[in-house]
């Protein structure tokens, strides 16, 4: 099968490509950072490469985008050009994704704290002829369970637990979540419990840190929605995931890696560990939801715009490969109907929609836009 040598720049990235590949799937497939904004369909004109020595010859959408100057200067749309030389790909400044911006300053409610997760500093008594209970259960009778009652726990926690138990002396701190334990951690870390919550637009991803003993925001960080290679809008990349038997699986990899930067460099800058994180919630519109838990979004891409769920899911973090706590909760918020998603709830909630008081519109302008208005109760 006949290759071809390919240099990207101006990153600089090398590579073999067969005989009639297209140009976008070789730069899908190195990783790197471009937008397409249709979807690779030819119909937006900004995928624009300059290919060296020789380009092939153009195409229809090549034509219909591109002055003859451009095309006799080797200018091409990387969609609709397959590979079938040796080539230089020079990336244009309008396929490269842009840095985003995020607005992190602004009035702050004053809230009671009440988190689902907390924490208890507890000093066990340690196992004898006279003490002989298991210890889980140990750990039970320290938390105020009856004998009888059974919290949640993982089989991985009760893996770790004799030895956490034994090199602590027996002094540690319990995690729970409602009546679920999630982590049994050595001496007292009961001055340590963060949170994060994501914002999962369908052009950037803003994630902050807060202090869930105190409510503050603590850190933030962003990224572009790096499944923009895909299509601008939320319909091309539903429509990608029709069109492309991995389609839904790359999607949903494409934003939990995002998420996992933003999770790093946001920990980085509050100068705490990822698994001090122990609960993580996700807004966004109906789409995005859809695509970061896996689920499939064809039947939102036809009337009457159905979505699989509207109710909030809550899943473990390992199960999904975000790199909070692995035991940590994440928590999608419900979205409310159609392409309404749960980020049009997430500003409804925090502008008190549920107390009374008068009449507000809150306006979301976004890649989708929403109004949300409340008239008396």
């Amino acid at each position: 099968m006949e290759k071809f040598e390919i240099l990207f720049q101006p990153d600089g990235l090398r590579t073999k490509v067969v005989r009639g590949t297209l140009i976008t799937d070789v730069i899908l497939s190195l990783g790197i950072p471009v937008q397409m904004i249709c979807g690779g369909t030819g119909k937006c004109g900004k995928c624009i490469v300059e290919i060296q020595p020789e380009a092939p010859d153009p195409g229809d959408f090549d034509r219909q985008h591109l002055s003859e100057h451009d095309l006799q200067s080797g200018m091409r749309l990387a969609c609709q050009t397959k590979i079938d030389r040796d080539m230089i790909i020079l990336i244009s400044s309008d396929m490269q994704l842009k840095e985003s911006k995020i607005l992190v300053e602004g009035t702050e409610l004053s809230l009671e704290i009440d988190p689902l997760i907390s924490k208890k500093y507890v000093e066990l008594p340690e196992p004898s002829l006279q003490d002989q209970v298991a210890d889980l259960y140990r750990v039970k009778r320290a938390l105020k369970f009856a004998e009888e009652e059974c919290p949640e726990f993982d089989i991985d926690l009760l893996r770790e637990l004799p030895s956490i138990l034994r090199e602590a002396d027996f002094k540690v701190t319990v995690v729970t979540s409602a009546d679920r334990i999630i982590a049994v951690e050595p001496s007292d870390t009961t001055g340590r419990l963060y949170g994060i919550a994501f914002d999962i637009g369908t052009t950037t991803v803003v994630g902050t840190i807060v202090d869930l003993l105190t409510g503050k925001d603590i850190s933030h960080a962003s990224r572009l929605n790096t499944q923009v290679v895909y299509g601008e809008d939320t319909i091309s990349r539903i429509q990608h995931t029709l069109e492309n038997p991995e389609g839904l699986q790359k999607m949903t990899e494409k934003i939990r890696a995002v998420i996992n930067e933003i999770i790093a460099e946001a920990a980085d800058n509050a100068e705490i560990k990822t698994d001090e994180i122990y609960e993580a919630s996700f807004v966004g519109n109906t789409t995005m939801s859809h695509l970061f838990l896996g689920l499939d979004p064809a039947a939102l891409s036809q009337i009457p715009f159905v979505p699989v769920a509207n109710a909030g899911i809550n899943l473990r973090a390992c199960d999904a490969g975000i790199l909070i706590h692995p035991r940590g909760n994440l928590y999608v918020l419900p979205n409310i109907a159609g392409f309404v998603g749960s980020d049009t709830l997430g500003v409804m909630l925090a502008c008190n929609y549920l107390e009374k008081g008068p009449s507000q519109l809150a306006v979301d302008i976004g890649t989708n836009g929403e109004l949300a208005l409340r008239c008396d109760d």
